[in-house]
């Protein structure tokens, strides 16, 4: 049996802890995160995007660029909670349940993009990065339809 060392994995636990809490849901990247009032008075979130370096990284940077989404994702899922709670099943108009639906769909959409990132090769890396940073525009579209009632 090889032996691996887990220091790599403690240094991205160390630096997602140091990270998570500045990471939002929306807005400009260079803005800090802050909570924006809507309609019921409660915080809404702000959407920020991927710094443009990430984005357009290269291959050699992979781990870290499916790091930043998987974080970004664990933000939407607590943000995903907060709204359900906000709107119950019983309490969500016709086209506040289409919207979830639509962002459902685009979630697993999402999430098979970034798995596929996640397994690029260095050939298969800028058309793997691309549809995640794609797909996660048009996650945040979604998740931004949904929070304001469909």
């Amino acid at each position: 049996m090889k032996f691996r060392s887990n220091l790599p994995t403690l240094a991205l636990v160390a630096t997602l802890a140091v990270l998570i809490p500045s990471i939002s849901l929306g807005a400009d990247a260079a803005e800090p995160a802050k909570p924006a009032d809507d309609d019921s008075g409660n915080a809404a979130v702000v959407v920020s995007t991927v710094p443009a370096d990430l984005r357009n990284c290269e291959f050699e940077r992979r781990d870290e660029f499916v790091t930043v989404y998987k974080a970004k994702l664990a933000a939407l899922n607590v943000e995903l909670e907060k709204l359900r709670a906000k709107y119950p099943e019983s309490k969500a108009t016709a086209r506040l349940k289409q919207a979830l639906a639509e962002l459902a769909a685009n979630k697993a959409g999402f999430e098979g993009k970034l798995s596929d990132a996640n397994a690029a090769t260095v050939e298969t890396w800028h058309a793997a990065r691309d549809n995640v940073a794609a797909s996660w525009d048009t996650l945040q579209a979604a998740y931004s339809k949904a929070n304001e009632g469909g």
